[in-house]
């Protein structure tokens, strides 16, 4: 799943909540319990304990919404990279992306945070861009209710859509998302000298370990022969380079090697797993 999908996905299952009519943690987290009109929310309160320099509590919340949905997903420092800080305000939302080259008035997708204005103009309302068609753009939005065209101050998290070149839309901030590609880097080079060297000293153990042995069957291709438990090891190994086969294509493998192929494989797993990473 990507990023931008779990993002999606997020806010997604905010839809339905309700502001609260008081602070009390023991319902604030309930999507209705307590509802009420007074600006307290789940994602005020988070957001203000996060910055409350610029992240007041109660408050109106769209844009608390949309910051705290980044902060969910990808933690604390790195929302602050996309969104370039924190702050409650739409107008300075809408123009840190501006200072950074990711703001646009056209071509929406999904993953941009939307802006809209009031009737004079200025910027009144955020929310998050979930899809795009040829006709519509389709929204996620705190602080705003199911009707039709921009609520600004509807108490609830909705789902909505918009024409494309609806006048009330002011712009779109795309954070830069690549960023997160660059973070998920799984090893530095002196990380994958280390782990290769690893791997070397596994696969000369399993030859010395092999020579010790009489395996009671040899297995050569990567086919249904290969017992099941071990054939995602062997392929893994296989493509990795860490077993060749002779100069027939014969990989030679006996049961001590299956059982080393296997280990390597899920320590391996065990280790990208630490650093977000895939093999």
């Amino acid at each position: 799943m990507t990023a931008i999908k779990k993002l999606t996905d997020w806010f997604f299952a905010q839809v339905g909540y309700c502001e609260k009519a008081t602070g009390n943690l023991n319902y604030l987290y309930s999507k209705t319990i307590n509802s009420g009109s007074a600006n307290y929310t789940c994602y005020g309160y988070e957001m203000h304990r996060i910055q409350p320099s610029t992240m007041d509590y109660p408050a109106a919340w769209c844009d608390a919404f949309v910051d705290n949905g980044f902060v969910n997903v990808f933690g604390e420092e790195t929302a602050r990279k996309l969104l370039h800080d924190f702050d409650d305000y739409t107008v300075r939302s809408a123009e840190l992306y501006k200072q950074h080259g990711e703001w646009h008035t056209s071509c929406p997708r999904e993953g941009d945070q939307i802006f809209f204005k009031n009737a004079n103009g200025g910027i009144c309302h955020t929310g998050y861009v979930y899809a795009v068609d040829q006709t519509y753009v389709y929204t996620v939005e705190g602080n705003t209710s199911g009707a039709a065209g921009v609520v600004a101050n509807g108490g609830c998290v909705a789902k909505k859509k918009y024409t494309i070149g609806y006048t009330r839309i002011a712009g779109y901030g795309r954070p830069k998302y690549s960023i997160l590609e660059s973070e998920d880097e799984p090893m530095t080079k002196e990380e994958r000298t280390k782990f290769n060297e690893l791997v070397n000293a596994v696969s000369d153990l399993a030859k010395k370990v092999d020579d010790l042995t009489k395996p009671e069957m040899i297995w050569n291709y990567i086919d249904s022969n290969i017992p099941a438990w071990a054939l995602e090891a062997v392929r893994w190994a296989n493509v990795s380079g860490i077993i060749k086969g002779d100069e027939n294509g014969k990989l030679q493998l006996n049961s001590v090697k299956l059982w080393t192929l296997v280990v390597l494989y899920r320590a391996a797993k065990w280790v990208c797993k630490q650093v977000n990473a895939k093999i």
